[in-house]
């Protein structure tokens, strides 16, 4: 559910570099529409689309920076660690950074969203961008996987004798 936010946070380095990449695309679509068969209205419209575009992902730039300034020091770190390949905070195991950086994907998803930044918004602005779009893919596929490492596990202690092997109710004994 959350894979639009993981997303934004992978690309929140990179976001000032497309910005400016969208800026060179449109200096150079316009510079270069003498040469296309293309109506200028057509081309107008495809210079606003990447204007907006631009300026959808500034807008959510700076949100995502003043969500991130204002969350706390230990969530910030765990984000740092797991999407901007900060290093692993000191004295701190991995179980509590990916805990604590979950807990940061939850806040900025609920900053993002007060703010209109919602999964409609991703795709409106974001879905024709490739690398966001491949990314998405990425955490989406991910997701079964995480469901499924969530639910209990039964784990069955067993002896080297099978008949003293323990077997709980809605687990099946493995056979060996």
């Amino acid at each position: 559910m959350l894979e639009y936010v993981k997303v934004l946070l992978c690309m929140y380095p990179k976001m000032e570099a497309e910005i400016q990449e969208i800026g060179k695309r449109m200096e150079y679509r316009a510079l270069r529409s003498y040469d296309h068969t293309i109506s200028c209205e057509k081309i107008a419209e495809e210079l606003l689309v990447m204007r907006d575009r631009a300026e959808a992902y500034r807008e959510v730039r700076d949100k995502m920076e003043s969500i991130l300034k204002r969350m706390d020091k230990k969530c910030r770190e765990a984000l740092g660690f797991r999407f901007f390949k900060e290093p692993m905070p000191k004295n701190v195991t991995l179980r509590t950074v990916y805990r604590r950086s979950v807990r940061g994907v939850d806040r900025v998803a609920e900053g993002l969203e007060a703010a209109g930044f919602d999964k409609e918004w991703f795709f409106r602005y974001c879905g024709r961008d490739a690398e966001m779009m491949f990314r998405y893919r990425y955490y989406r596929s991910q997701t079964p996987r995480r469901a499924r490492s969530a639910e209990p596990k039964v784990i069955l202690r067993t002896n080297r004798c099978p008949e003293r092997a323990v077997s709980l109710p809605g687990a099946e004994r493995a056979e060996g």
